[in-house]
């Protein structure tokens, strides 16, 4: 009985400290901008598609029918936007749909290198939500102009479908997922 509790004791005061001191996060929060960031979640109907084809459903979410063909296989969706880099240290993203020789990428631009995107893999997660860690991106920073998702690869018969982007300010919980 002691064992059990000295282990579950230890474990509560592992991932506490981990959500208070972890580096990533802490440097992530002193670069914070505001610490009364909220989320900011962009339906996938929220993006214009640059390339390939698809279309926006009545539940907002972005249904990818086709990409461009070529050797890339790729398709594009963006979106204006604007706030600062340093409030947001973490990205979720749902996409249903996708399979394992799908590549697909976060994109952005920023006010400072307003002619070049940015980009960063989002790994799979079949059909469930994913969570990236952006702190690590040395193009994430400023203000951020455009953001978007990136997809190569092909469908195999069925639409990529974006629900949401959503970016989230540093936080311990965000950490662990």
């Amino acid at each position: 009985g002691q064992s059990l509790l000295a282990l579950a004791l230890s474990a509560i005061i592992l991932v506490t400290s981990y959500r208070f001191f972890a580096p990533e996060l802490s440097a992530h929060k002193r670069a914070a901008g505001s610490d009364a960031a909220v989320p900011r979640t962009f339906q996938g109907s929220d993006f214009q598609l640059r390339m390939g084809a698809g279309e926006a459903t009545e539940t907002g979410e972005l249904r990818l029918t086709a990409l461009q063909a070529g050797e890339d296989n790729r398709a594009i969706a963006t979106r204006k936007t604007s706030f600062a880099a340093e409030d947001y240290a973490f990205v979720e993203y749902e996409l249903r749909g996708r399979n394992a020789q799908q590549a697909v990428y976060l994109i952005w631009r920023s006010a400072d290198t307003p002619l070049k995107f940015s980009s960063m893999p989002l790994h799979w997660q079949g059909d469930h939500t994913g969570t990236a860690f952006l702190g690590r991106q040395a193009e994430w920073r400023g203000r951020i102009t455009e953001i978007g998702l990136d997809v190569y690869g092909e469908l195999r018969g069925q639409p990529l479908v974006i629900s949401r982007l959503a970016l989230l300010p540093a936080s311990g919980t965000n950490l662990l997922d």
